[in-house]
């Protein structure tokens, strides 16, 4: 510290800039990683499911906490009920250090059902859920957990929840191959088309597993059904190593 006054002004600058110098060195160390939301884009399941609360409500990035939004994932019934993410990109190898997972509760019913759930990435423990009146997101450590899928136990009570937040690291995202879907730019054909269900379809981009998203292949019979798909560039006969 500059202790001396006998200047004119100068030795206050000096002073200033060094508490100035000082309170950024401190913002710089104390900056929090940035986290990934890896449950978007992955796919959800649920042992049971009521009143429109289909699983994949859970994770689709909306954290709407009211059921009239529809938003929220809901059980079917008050027994063992078990929501699992199958966390993005799975299905091309990657697995992730998961450092926590943040779950929005139903603000507008019965927010108290949520005491008791159990999270687990893979096999292994991160937390339980001691429901808080005054909490409506929980924020469980799971302390890098490696594992490739989120599942949220509940025994005893509906299992309601608005969205589902798997938060890994930045530093500990994986690196995967860049990939790219040459069925989306083909040509999809059928031995037989029903309701509506048309080939194409099957290549719209669309991964909704309802048959209401209108995003869905259905044949005309339960016998001897093919469907094919012309890889994009199948004019000028362009050949690729299927991953």
């Amino acid at each position: 510290a500059v202790v001396s006054t006998q200047s004119t002004g100068e030795s206050t600058v000096v002073s200033m800039n060094c508490v100035l110098v000082l309170t950024l060195l401190v913002a710089v160390s104390t900056a929090q990683e940035a986290l990934v939301n890896v449950a978007v884009d992955g796919v959800a399941s649920a042992t049971s499911f009521g009143w429109g609360g289909v699983a994949n409500r859970a994770i689709d990035n909306n954290t709407n906490q009211k059921y009239s939004g529809k938003s929220c994932y809901h059980s079917q019934n008050r027994g063992t009920n078990k929501l699992t993410v199958e966390l993005r990109d799975v299905s091309f190898g990657a697995e992730y250090k998961v450092d926590s997972v943040k779950l929005y509760n139903r603000v507008d019913c019965c927010s108290s059902r949520i005491n008791g759930a159990i999270i687990y990435v893979g096999q292994e423990k991160c937390g339980t859920i001691t429901y808080d009146a005054s909490t409506t997101v929980y924020d469980v450590a799971c302390n890098g957990i490696v594992g490739t899928t989120v599942m949220v136990e509940l025994t005893g009570d509906f299992l309601q929840i608005c969205e589902l937040q798997v938060l890994v690291k930045e530093s500990d995202m994986p690196e995967l191959k860049s990939l790219e879907n040459v069925a989306a730019s083909g040509y999809a054909s059928a031995s037989s088309v029903g309701w509506g269900g048309l080939p194409s379809r099957l290549i719209d981009g669309n991964v909704g597993p309802y048959w209401s998203s209108k995003s869905c292949y259905h044949s005309a019979n339960a016998n001897n059904n093919e469907v094919v798909i012309q890889l994009a560039g199948y004019e000028t006969g362009a050949k690729y190593n299927v991953e």
